[in-house]
């Protein structure tokens, strides 16, 4: 049986790329080749509906939506590589394109949720916070974590360093879901602040539709890390691609809804006796509404 430690792909003993001699159970093949395909179906989506959505191609938001999309491939090509095709026998390439993938896609996803929250015009003091925290969990846990992995993936297989990687790679895990589950909190919490129980019907449905979303992308951090306790590595190679894939989709269609209320409602907001939210008509500037 195929054995699995770490976060990303990679075998303590010896994997032939070859899943069907794995898993013969044609149910486990589909439920990896599925996240995989359905990674890559969003991920090409995000790409499609950013250059048909945006008016401009520059700025903050369209670069590390572009930033992430192109990321998030190459690390799903690098799975696919080591699961399906190369397995062991060049694990280099697959390493290399995993690592490259996560630590670019990391920063770009931690670049567009901080922008968005800025849209929502928090306090200094609460931008900083959500800043450090952000940038000390990228340098401080993710970029270790990975390097670590990639150490692993291309020497002899070390148990002492193995149960490092997993103990390292278990922090990281419950941190990466817990930031951003912080700041996806915050953003609520700022959006309810500026449009409170005062607002239009129009304004509360959006709100509605906002925090649906944001209570999806919750649900996948969860699973993620009950993947993790579980020790269904295997599965979890496969369901980050997935996982990262329907969370930027999502977070690109929040701040659509974004542009939306400063397109559809800046009127309705000032019946309210609400400042017009400047920010956000100068993101949806850039929106094709």
């Amino acid at each position: 049986m195929y054995q699995q430690t770490e976060i990303f792909p990679r075998d303590a003993s010896t994997n032939t790329g070859n899943f069907g001699k794995n898993y013969p159970h044609n149910r486990q093949l589909l439920i990896l080749g599925g996240f995989i395909g359905i990674a890559w179906m969003c991920q090409f989506q995000v790409i499609v509906i950013g250059y048909t959505t945006f008016k401009r191609y520059s700025g903050l938001y369209f670069w590390s939506i572009c930033s992430a999309t192109v990321s998030l491939i190459i690390y799903t090509l690098g799975v696919l590589l080591y699961d399906f095709i190369l397995g062991d026998t060049h694990a280099w390439i697959p390493s290399v394109l995993i690592t490259a993938g996560y630590l670019i896609f990391i920063p770009s996803e931690y670049l567009f949720i901080f922008s968005r929250l800025h849209l929502l015009q928090p306090s200094r003091r609460m931008a900083n916070f959500v800043k450090w925290m952000l940038l000390s969990e990228y340098l401080l846990i993710e970029i270790p974590a990975t390097t670590l992995y990639l150490v692993v993936a291309n020497t002899p297989y070390n148990p002492l360093l193995g149960d490092v990687v997993q103990v390292y790679v278990g922090i990281s895990v419950v941190l990466l879901s817990a930031v951003l589950m912080i700041v996806s909190s915050l953003y609520l919490y700022l959006a309810w602040k500026l449009f409170g129980l005062n607002a239009s019907p129009e304004v509360k449905r959006i709100f509605v539709s906002l925090f649906a979303g944001t209570t999806f992308i919750f649900i996948l951090y969860c699973i993620n890390i009950i993947i993790w306790f579980i020790k269904k590595a295997v599965i979890r190679g496969c369901w980050l691609p997935f996982e990262f894939s329907c969370t930027l989709i999502v977070e690109f269609w929040i701040l659509n809804h974004l542009s939306q209320l400063a397109t559809s409602t800046s009127r309705d907001l000032q019946s309210y006796g609400y400042v017009p939210i400047i920010s956000l008509q100068i993101a949806s500037s850039s929106f094709g509404h």
